[in-house]
């Protein structure tokens, strides 16, 4: 490779870097002189972007070894290469910045010939016409602007839509565009602000969480959870953020010139279309006939710029959504081209995202003839007319028509403007095996003049609309989309804080009521256990009357043992106490899992775009088995034994002081004085049991209230600083769509003569604009409607002129002036 060679192969990674290939680009590419050719080789590798095309660090690590002056003529060169279309972009600034860091270029003489650059741009293509012609065009401008009929119309515009006019014309709207530009820029970085704030805000709630979380698995639930739940909330900001600055990109790159975007299914002719508009005697921009690569090329005619995609359907290319959004951003207006052989409903489901950002759409008919047979060519000049006037038949062009109209029906409102037009015939022009007659006549047979004369006229009797939409409504959809997902976010995260409080207040009152079901069900249980050592007592009594005071102890323990009354109390309420346990635990397991389903269903919208996990939800349960963690029952029974020694101790102090008594009159008192004295250390041993017992369960019931409190209070309130955040994002992000609604509106009215306001769209005109006139509206995007209220009387037949002009459903409701 010669220097000039490696120059070659780096302005063609310059033309590739914003992801199009731009026919004023290749055409200073081939301006590079002593290139051998071996370059186009690689440069088809290159536009292709084949995986063995050739490295661009390979190509600056030999630009690098250029000396001073050619490394001077080759960032010239690329910089001439970036601005040949009007715009540096992002993109090819990126990759300047690359090069002179590679190659070690001095930065100031880059700026100085970035400058040089900039003051070389001329960004029309002006047409030089005697002042006799110039005058002809404005009168036929004139009569053009005052007739309505199509006829009219078509006579005189074919004079002054391919003149200065026209230019003129195409200024104009870049005017008022710039504008609308100006006004978005204004307000995306309005929003961009308050996002950015936010997006601390959320961030700071998650130091917050960090720093005072207590060090358990609980805490670290709740942490994971929060930060997940923030997360998802910082992605859909920062790829809104994302989102804004592309979008404003791609205005930015075309704000001075109508763009039109070519789609349609590969070999329905979209590269014989464009030849035959722009006039181009190949098929291509200097690449050859790429089918299958990823890159738009851009081709401009008559200040008109027009993107062709790659083939919808093409065998390893882009999917069909993945070649609408390339053009998207940068179309004013959509031509979609079919052809006569392949009309299924499934080709133009794609058109539903054209719609959702409310992108004027042009149907192209290529109706398929072999008119390079001569047979049928010569039947076929016979009437030459024939295939497109004939409306009878269900296979002619009016049933195609009728069955494009249908599918389309399904996404845009009103009707759609479908151009039959015969691309081979057409193309045939160029045949040097046909006379002169013939082809003038499959030329004009072929009714792309139709095509041609349609599109200046929607240009000139509506651009600046067309390019309203693309720039206002091309944001204002992001911001929709964006608003819907935050709304979303916040009525789902309402509604989950309302749950949670829900959620709490219903397991404090199932612990409360529990806890005083408990203490009744403990109660009966203690009253039947005394009530049975009461009787066992009597029957104690009865049977050791004459026992001597050294075996009485010893008998009662043996007694009190036997019938087990200890181990029956120990079970039944460890038991009770084990049942409340267990209760509770499944309550709060219940409860974590409908609070999991909630979080699925409430967190988890159906979004546009990619967001982060919230809560794990696998977890969530979790931390209803861990509240219990650390709260136990530690329920004995106290004192058993010592009720025996004080019963049987009070009983031999007794027998001391009554020796003089009849053997049978100590017996019969000393049982009474057993049953007494045991009775009473019972019955005293009763209450204090009782006393333990509800001490157990008050505190069990009190662990476990502040094991889950601090639960639901950390999330509800957690959730009230993010719903806090949402609202404010909410209420600016309306703010916003608001504002792009009113600046579409302010252009629809304009464009009808509705308004009486002169000067150049601000701001603060549009404020007073919207509160004079009482401006209110409802835009929603996915319903293709556009609803607004206001005093600005609208006719009915300016409101459905406007209907068709936006494709768009629109619904005026007039408020009487006051």
């Amino acid at each position: 490779m010669n220097e000039n060679d490696v120059i070659y192969l780096l302005a063609c990674y310059m033309i590739v870097a914003d992801s199009e290939i731009n026919d004023k680009e290749i055409k200073t590419l081939l301006s590079l002189p002593n290139y051998t050719s071996f370059v186009k080789d690689e440069e088809k590798k290159i536009f292709s972007d084949d995986s063995a095309k050739i490295e661009i660090s390979k190509l600056l690590r030999q630009a690098n070894l250029f000396p001073t002056k050619t490394k001077r003529d080759l960032i010239s060169f690329l910089l001439r290469i970036a601005y040949s279309t009007c715009y540096f972009g992002p993109q090819e600034g990126e990759l300047m910045e690359k090069i002179i860091l590679n190659i070690n270029f001095d930065r100031h003489e880059y700026e100085e010939l970035k400058k040089q650059q900039e003051q070389n741009i001329e960004k029309y293509e002006e047409k030089e016409v005697t002042w006799q012609n110039s005058l002809r065009e404005k009168l036929y401008q004139l009569l053009y602007e005052i007739n309505d009929t199509d006829e009219d119309k078509d006579r005189y515009g074919d004079v002054f839509l391919s003149g200065k006019s026209f230019v003129s014309k195409i200024k104009s709207i870049a005017e008022k565009s710039n504008e609308d530009l100006k006004l978005s820029i204004q307000y995306i970085t309005e929003l961009k602000s308050v996002y950015c704030d936010n997006c601390k805000k959320i961030t700071d709630y998650s130091k917050k969480i960090i720093s005072g979380k207590r060090n358990d698995d609980l805490s670290n639930q709740l942490e994971k959870g929060i930060k997940n739940l923030n997360k998802s909330i910082e992605v859909i900001i920062n790829t809104s953020l994302e989102k804004n600055k592309n979008t404003l990109d791609k205005k930015r790159s075309t704000i001075d010139y109508f763009t039109i975007g070519f789609i349609g299914r590969t070999k329905a002719g979209k590269s014989t279309f464009h030849k035959v508009i722009t006039e181009q005697k190949t098929d291509d921009i200097g690449v050859g006939k790429l089918r299958t690569t990823r890159y738009n090329r851009v081709f401009n005619w008559e200040n008109i710029r027009i993107i062709d995609t790659p083939g919808l359907g093409a065998p390893g290319g882009k999917s069909d959504e993945e070649v609408a959004k390339s053009i998207i951003d940068e179309s004013d207006l959509i031509c979609f081209l079919v052809t006569n052989d392949s009309i299924q409903q499934t080709e133009f489901e794609f058109l539903r995202l054209l719609k959702n950002q409310n992108k004027p759409l042009l149907i192209i008919l290529n109706v398929k003839q072999n008119l390079e047979n001569e047979t049928r060519r010569k039947s076929f000049l016979k009437n030459p007319r024939r295939w497109i006037d004939n409306e009878s038949d269900q296979q002619s062009i009016q049933g195609h028509i009728n069955r494009i109209n249908t599918y389309v029906a399904n996404f845009y409102e009103g009707k759609i403007d479908v151009i039959p037009i015969m691309l081979l015939a057409a193309k045939m022009k160029d045949n040097p095996d046909l006379d002169n007659e013939t082809k003038e006549l499959l030329y004009k047979s072929s009714n792309i003049t139709e095509y041609i004369r349609k599109v200046k006229q929607s240009i000139f009797d509506s651009g600046h609309v067309k390019k309203t939409q693309n720039i206002i409504d091309g944001c204002n959809y992001n911001v929709y989309g964006v608003l819907k997902e935050i709304d979303a976010y916040f009525q789902n995260l309402n509604l989950l804080q309302k749950s949670l409080r829900n959620k709490k207040k219903e397991l404090i009152e199932f612990l409360d009521k529990e806890h005083a079901k408990r203490q009744t069900s403990c109660s009966a249980i203690l009253c039947s256990t005394y009530n049975e050592i009461r009787t066992g007592i009597k029957e104690f009594a009865s049977r050791n009357g004459d026992t001597d005071n050294k075996h009485l102890e010893s008998r009662w323990k043996e007694f009190y043992n036997d019938n087990k009354y200890n181990e029956k109390l120990q079970s039944k309420i460890e038991g009770e106490f084990k049942s409340f346990e267990s209760g509770i635990k499944e309550r709060i397991e219940e409860c974590m899992t409908d609070l999991k389903i909630i979080f699925d269903s409430r967190i988890n919208t159906d979004a546009d775009i990619e967001s982060a996990s919230t809560f794990d939800t696998r977890n969530i349960w979790k931390i209803g088995v861990s509240i219990l963690t650390g709260v136990a029952l530690c329920f004995t029974p106290l004192g058993w034994a010592a009720l025996a020694v004080t019963a049987v101790g009070a009983i031999v102090g007794w027998i001391g002081n009554n020796l003089f008594k009849s053997r049978k009159e100590r017996i019969e008192e000393k049982k009474q004085k057993i049953v007494e004295s045991l009775t009473k250390s019972i019955n005293e041993n009763e209450l204090t049991t009782k006393v333990e017992v509800n001490k157990n369960l008050d505190n069990f019931v009190s662990s476990t209230k502040n094991k889950i409190i601090p639960v639901f209070d950390t999330l509800i309130d957690n959730l009230s600083n993010l719903i806090a955040v949402l609202d404010n994002l909410r209420q600016t992000t309306s703010m916003i769509h608001t504002r792009f609604n009113v600046v579409m509106l302010y252009r629809v009215l304009e464009h009808f003569y509705l308004l009486d306001i002169k000067g150049k769209l601000t701001h603060e005109m549009l404020i007073k604009f919207e509160n004079d006139n009482k401006v209110q509206i409802d835009r929603n995007f996915d319903r293709n409607e556009f609803n607004i209220q206001t005093q600005i009387s609208v006719p009915q037949e300016i409101q459905n002129k406007m209907i068709e002009l936006l494709q768009t459903k629109i619904i005026f409701k007039n408020e009487n002036r006051e």
